[in-house]
C-alpha cells in the first residue's frame, strides 16, 4: 500500500482498487497514519509527507526490489527499464503470452501498425490496466530510446493527422518525467 502513496499519491478508492485490502481497511489505516503525521491529504489524494524522507526512500527501494522478485520468478532474463510504484516496464528477448503483462513501447507500436523495428520486446505491468493506449506507447518509446529520431517523427506525424489527443499525450509525458521533452517535440510539429 505504501508505494501507492508516493507523490502525487492516490485516493483511498484507488488504493483499494490497486491493493488487496478492503476500502474500510484502507480508510482506517489512512486515518491513523494522518493522525501520526505520516501521510497527508492533498485535494483527494493521500501522499506520504515529504518530511519523512527515509520512509520515502525505503518505499522506493522496497517497491523496486519487490518488482524484481515478482518478475525474476518467471522471467529471470528480463530487465526492468522503468518502474514507479506498482507499475513497471521490462524488456526481454522473446515474445510473451502472459496475461499479467501487456505489450508496451515499441512492441505496442508495432501492434498498432507503426513501421518500427526493435531488437527487444517490451512489456508493461499495471494491476488495473488491460490495454496500453497509443499515446502512452509513443511516450514509452521515447522514454526508452530518446536519441532515436524515429519516435519524435512518429509523435509529430500522429499529432498532425489528428489521431492523438495532445492533452493525453502531455499527461503521459508528465507520468514518465518527459513533459518538457515532449513539449519541444510537439512544438516542432
Amino acid at each position: 500500500m505504501l508505494p501507492l502513496l508516493l507523490s502525487p499519491g492516490n485516493s483511498a478508492d484507488e488504493v483499494a482498487l490497486r491493493s488487496s485490502l478492503s476500502l474500510r481497511t484502507i480508510k482506517g489505516l489512512l486515518s491513523l497514519w494522518r493522525k501520526m503525521g505520516v501521510v497527508s491529504l492533498t485535494k483527494r489524494n493521500y501522499v506520504i509527507n515529504d518530511i519523512h524522507k527515509p520512509l520515502i526512500n525505503f518505499v522506493k527501494n522496497y517497491s523496486y526490489h519487490a518488482i524484481i522478485r515478482y518478475l525474476k520468478d518467471d522471467y529471470p532474463e528480463a530487465a526492468v527499464v522503468w518502474h514507479w510504484r506498482d507499475e513497471f516496464i521490462f524488456s526481454i528477448d522473446r515474445s510473451l503470452k502472459d496475461n499479467r503483462f501487456i505489450s508496451a513501447a515499441t512492441t505496442r507500436l508495432h501492434e498498432l501498425n507503426y513501421d518500427i523495428i526493435a531488437s527487444k520486446e517490451y512489456y508493461f505491468h499495471n494491476p488495473v490496466l488491460k490495454r496500453l493506449s497509443e499515446e502512452e506507447a509513443l511516450i514509452q518509446g521515447y522514454l526508452l530510446n530518446p536519441v532515436n529520431p524515429r519516435i519524435p517523427r512518429l509523435i509529430i506525424g500522429a499529432v498532425k493527422k489528428g489521431g492523438l489527443d495532445k492533452e493525453t499525450l502531455f499527461e503521459y509525458a508528465r507520468k514518465y518525467g518527459l513533459r518538457e521533452e515532449i513539449k519541444e517535440v510537439i512544438s516542432n510539429a
